[in-house]
């Protein structure tokens, strides 16, 4: 999985309520590489022009139904659906 990929992936799992602790577990990182990730996509957010209070403002709020993701070993890919797993 690129830095890329990790960083989003690191996103994705946090908006869906996942701790920096399960991130790592899931992602098969450090801890302190997800507080990384999320530090810098933070940033990220925060200087893109583009976007507008409102959305950053729904954007920092966390989903109220965590969703179970797993990472497909073979590709590195993260799925919210078993079905999808290889």
């Amino acid at each position: 999985m690129s830095i890329p990929e990790r960083r989003e992936a690191v996103a994705e799992l946090s908006r869906d309520g996942l701790s920096q602790r399960q991130i790592a577990d899931v992602l098969g990182v450090n801890q302190a590489t997800v507080h990384r990730d999320s530090i810098d996509a933070n940033a990220s957010n925060n200087r893109d022009p583009e976007r507008d209070d409102d959305a950053n403002a729904s954007n920092t709020m966390p989903n109220d139904t965590p969703t179970l993701a797993m990472v497909d070993l073979e590709t590195g890919e993260i799925v919210t659906d078993k079905a999808h797993v290889g």
